[in-house]
């Protein structure tokens, strides 16, 4: 579950460009077992391919023994309002299961995959966050994390350059909502040319 969190929220709307990242609890029930205190991202907007710094720190109240993260990706098209992004070759509105995700990305035959997901295993080790199923009662906190995004090739049909509204509900393996964070983001794509290199 934590590291569903933290996969999504770097995957990935509103009516002008974002110029800052935003975030906010989307649960608004108390008893909740996720939550999450805060979130922090830079730079933004996030360029592609590049570094990205995240911080955050969430707290999980009860055993996982497993579940989904379901996404819903919108992006903001300027005369059609919010769009919805289909799941398309694992990325977009998808659902994931979050015990086995990690290890997908790790086994995935696609390289920038596995780049990321080894990247991710790393941030969950280097700051002792336990996200393997069952997932103990835990507090994750990581500061000023680096993820290297790498060009999203054939994924950039897909997740085109935008403002981005990312909205990751996590369920229970019983379909409870445990937990719910949304996301404000712009991504661009890094300019490649005779002028920028």
């Amino acid at each position: 579950m934590i590291r569903a969190v933290v996969t999504f929220t770097l995957l990935g709307a509103a009516w002008a460009s974002v110029t800052h990242f935003t975030w906010s609890d989307c649960d608004s029930d108390p008893n909740r077992a996720i939550k999450i205190s805060s979130v922090e991202v830079s730079p933004m907007p996030i360029v592609m391919p590049g570094p990205v710094t995240f911080s955050f720190n969430a707290s999980l109240s009860k055993v996982m023994q497993g579940g989904t993260v379901e996404l819903d990706l919108k992006r903001h098209v300027l005369i059609l309002g919010n769009i919805h992004v289909p799941c398309l070759l694992g990325v977009g509105s998808c659902t994931y299961n979050y015990c086995t995700q990690l290890d997908s990305m790790l086994r995935s035959s696609d390289d920038a995959t596995r780049k990321v997901g080894t990247q991710l295993k790393t941030i969950l080790s280097d700051n002792h966050i336990n996200a393997d199923c069952p997932i103990p009662p835990q507090t994750a906190s990581v500061s000023r994390a680096t993820l290297q995004i790498p060009d999203p090739g054939s994924l950039a049909s897909v997740i085109a350059a935008g403002d981005y509204t990312i909205k990751a509900t996590i369920k229970d393996r019983n379909n409870n909502i445990q937990g719910c964070v949304s996301f404000k983001v712009e991504l661009k794509r890094r300019s490649h040319g005779f002028l920028f290199g």
